[in-house]
């Protein structure tokens, strides 16, 4: 009887380590550092990818000099170097409905090649459309990865 008993329970852990390593254990997303990319103090600046204010948030990802040559414009010299084997420069836009106070992201790795970007643009109280860019630079990523991005907008906080 005890060596059933055994002879079960060894099956039970086995069957057990079988099935969980055939699973990939689900993980929470890893943050991932990024660094703004500016153009302040060139003569560059950027081009909107958006021709009109009906655009949508987006986020272009730029892997090449040739790429960031398509959203830049400059009268004089060029823009910040970038060592694009080593740096992705993430493109992010959109366009708010009153003026932007702040903007705030969020951007982390949920697969190997799928990644989270999370934007809050805070709004002042003034109402104009106003487009916005918040271009950073991260980690080289492959140009097939996927990015979720997720924009919410904030109104001001009125006190009466």
């Amino acid at each position: 009887m005890k060596n059933i008993l055994k002879t079960t329970a060894i099956m039970l852990i086995l069957a057990g380590s079988l099935v969980s390593c055939g699973k990939e254990k689900d993980k929470e997303p890893t943050e991932i550092p990024f660094t703004e990319y500016s153009l302040v103090d060139t003569n560059c600046q950027w081009i909107d990818p958006c021709s009109d204010f009906d655009c949508s948030d987006l986020v272009i990802l730029i892997n090449s000099r040739n790429e960031i040559e398509k959203y830049t414009v400059c009268t004089e010299g060029t823009f910040p170097e970038i060592d694009f084997t080593k740096h992705t420069l993430l493109f992010i836009s959109g366009v708010a409905r009153q003026n932007v106070v702040s903007i705030n992201i969020s951007f982390k790795s949920a697969t190997a090649l799928t990644y989270e970007l999370n934007v809050t643009v805070s709004m002042g109280m003034f109402m104009s459309v106003e487009s916005w860019r918040y271009p950073v630079l991260v980690s080289k990523i492959p140009d097939h990865s996927k990015i979720n991005l997720k924009v919410d907008y904030l109104l001001p906080n009125f006190i009466y």
